[in-house]
This record gives C-alpha cells, sequence and structure tokens, in this order.
C-alpha cells in the first residue's frame, strides 16, 4: 500500500480529520499502520512520534508466547515485531530533527537487543539533521581547495549508447580517488548509505549492511585495521538474485561495495571474502550500484525477485541526480571544512547524551 502523503490534508474540508483518521488506521490497521504513520510523521509529526515509539517498544519488549505454539510460529511472530521495529526506527529517523524530541526514548531502546543497531542509525539521523540546521552556509565563489574542486567537477557526458548516467557518474567518482582514502571512504559511504534502506526494507532479519556503515563511520572517526576487517565482514551479504528484488539486490551490493574502498594498514589475509574479478574500482562499483538501486535495476548479473513494497523506480538519469547529490551533502561541507557529516554527529551526540538529551531549540529539519 503505497498513499500520498504531501498536500494530502489540503485536498479535503475537514484537513484536521485526516489526521485523526491516520492516528485511528495507525492504531486498528495491522497491515497498513506504518505507511499510515509514515504520512502522519510527514503531515503532524508530533502526533506521529508517541506511536511510532509505541510501536519500537512493542517489537523489543519481551513476551511469552502461548505453549501451543509451535517453535516456527513462535519465531515468525518473533521476526514480524522485529521487522515492524525496525521499520518504525528508520521512520523516526527520516524525520530528521523534527523528531528531536524521541532523542531521550530512542537513547533508552538502545537496550532492546535486537534492535539496537537501528536505534543508533536512528539517533544518528536525528543528530546530523540538527547538525545541518546549526551548520554555516557552504561558501561561494570559486574552490580553493583541491579536494571541493574535485567535488564539483562536472559529471562527464556520456561518450558511447552504452554510456549510462550511473556509468558515467560511476567515472567521475574514481576520480576522486586522487583526493586520499578519506575522501574515497567518505563519497562510498554516502552513496551506500542513501540506498541501505532498500535493503533493510527487504530484509530486517539482516543486520550485516547496517553495521559494516556503522563500522565505516566508526573508521572516519578512528581509524583501525580492525573496524576495516569488521566492515568487510559485516558488509559481505550475498542475497539470492532469484528471491531479492532488483532495488534491494543493489542497495546490498552497494554496501559491500563501499567496505571494499576502506584502506588497511596491513594487507588483508587470503580468506578475505573476493569480489568478482570483473567488478573494477571498488568506488566506482559502489555508486554504479546505488544509482542502479533507486532505478530499481540489478547490479552484476541479475535479480528475479519481486516484492509488492518496492518503492516507485526513478529513471536512470534522476537516480543518478540522486545519488550524486548525497555524496555532495554529505561530503562537500567537510571538503569545505565548514562542519563534518560524521565526527560533528558523534561530537553532538555525546553532548546531548551528557545533558540529558535535551535539544536547546527544536528546528525544524528537512528529514527524508
Amino acid at each position: 500500500m503505497s498513499l500520498p502523503g504531501g498536500g494530502l490534508t489540503g485536498r479535503f474540508p475537514d484537513g484536521p480529520k485526516v489526521l485523526t483518521v491516520l492516528e485511528e488506521q495507525a492504531m486498528l490497521d495491522d497491515a497498513n499502520d506504518l505507511e499510515a504513520l509514515r504520512i502522519l510523521g510527514q503531515l503532524e509529526p508530533a502526533r506521529a512520534i508517541p506511536l511510532l515509539l509505541d510501536a519500537v517498544w512493542k517489537a523489543g519488549e519481551a513476551r511469552p508466547e502461548p505453549k501451543t505454539l509451535s517453535r516456527v510460529d513462535a519465531y515468525a511472530i518473533e521476526s514480524a515485531r522485529r521487522e515492524r521495529g525496525m521499520k518504525a526506527l528508520l521512520l523516526l529517523g527520516r524525520l530528521g530533527a523534527r523528531a528531536a524530541s524521541a532523542l531521550p526514548t530512542l537513547s533508552g531502546y538502545r537496550k532492546l537487543c535486537s534492535l539496537e543497531p537501528y536505534a543508533d542509525a536512528a539517533i544518528d539521523d536525528i543528530v546530523r539533521d540538527l547538525c545541518r540546521n546549526r551548520a554555516p552556509p557552504l561558501p561561494a565563489g570559486p574552490a580553493a581547495e583541491a579536494r571541493v574542486a574535485a567535488l564539483l567537477r562536472d559529471v562527464p557526458p556520456p561518450r558511447l549508447p552504452a554510456d549510462t548516467p550511473a556509468w558515467m557518474l560511476a567515472r567521475w567518482a574514481e576520480q576522486l580517488r586522487a583526493q586520499g582514502p578519506e575522501m574515497t571512504v567518505r563519497v562510498a559511504l554516502a552513496a551506500a548509505r542513501r540506498v541501505l534502506g532498500l535493503w533493510e526494507y527487504q530484509d530486517p532479519t539482516n543486520d550485516g549492511p547496517r553495521r559494516a556503515v556503522m563500522a565505516m563511520d566508526a573508521w572516519l572517526q578512528s581509524p583501525t585495521d580492525a573496524l576495516v576487517d569488521s566492515a568487510v565482514y559485516d558488509g559481505h551479504v550475498v542475497p539470492s538474485q532469484a528471491a531479492t528484488p532488483p532495488h534491494a539486490y543493489s542497495a546490498c551490493w552497494s554496501v559491500t561495495y563501499a567496505t571494499r574502498c576502506l584502506p588497511r594498514e596491513e594487507p588483508r589475509d587470503s580468506d578475505a571474502p573476493p569480489l568478482h574479478e570483473d567488478d573494477g574500482d571498488p568506488l566506482g562499483a559502489c555508486v554504479w550500484a546505488a544509482c542502479r538501486a533507486l532505478s530499481r535495476q540489478s547490479a552484476l548479473t541479475g535479480s528475479f525477485g519481486s516484492t509488492e513494497d518496492s518503492p516507485d523506480p526513478l529513471t536512470p538519469l534522476q537516480s543518478a541526480r540522486e545519488i550524486h547529490q548525497a555524496i555532495l551533502d554529505e561530503v562537500l561541507p567537510w571538503a569545505h571544512g565548514t562542519w563534518d557529516p560524521v565526527k560533528d554527529v558523534a561530537r553532538l551526540r555525546d553532548e546531548l547524551a551528557g545533558r540529558g538529551w535535551k535539544v536547546a531549540s527544536a528546528p525544524q529539519g528537512r528529514g527524508r
């Protein structure tokens, strides 16, 4: 089910009643409750946040199951609860700074072990939007630093009929390697982060890609070989081509390629999971797979799965533009030195935790 959210209340004479209907649907319709909360969150975050937090708590609380249930049925019920909690946390993160009031509760929910990575992700997304709102504007005028100039360089136009927008953006990204390993990792992280949710919605039981992205974040703050190994291990997920929808399949591979952009002080062990020989540069492959994910196309040789939850695909050109913008949004502030979408998020998170998650003001972030 996919309901339009933008301008919904303006289409009806009794707009506020629509919000009440959405609240009632979220409480009574288990099949579509999260979709109703997604729309309600865009229209009236203050009314959606308590319901989303309640969904997370119910997903994580311990409940004794009837003894008549088989192990298979009990596992299916537990998995469904966890999936619902994970999706509610992702929705809270997408609200950005508008969900700042949820930070104290989310911090407590990190104790729900099975949902800890997603609670952390929601907190980081909210704090990142708070940082973005407080940051000074990017400098105007010509680029003074080489890494800024490299990021602002135009994506090359196609020269051959086979040169798709995703392929050309991948070639643009590969040229950024000349700016050093930190630039390389940041570009890969931005592209993978943009599409990670497409995988998580499809396979909520596998948090490997989420943990891999978290390890990449941690590496940028304090690079160690242990974090590289952790990211590569967690990110090495090989989804089934027969059962995985193309958008989720490509999103998962985007994360896998992103982790291979991390440099190691010591050579990798011989038993490190290999990539395909013809994958080429992992940075270009990461960006290319991210574009394919947004346009619901498969990376590698093909994917044949399908799902009713697949998002509406973007055109190949729209997908490339979306990933390009995601890279600029996350990497350009760091390159300019105005603020750091990785390190400043960790600093502000620690600062907020130290004062009981009290946000000085409640800016209206743009969310996602």
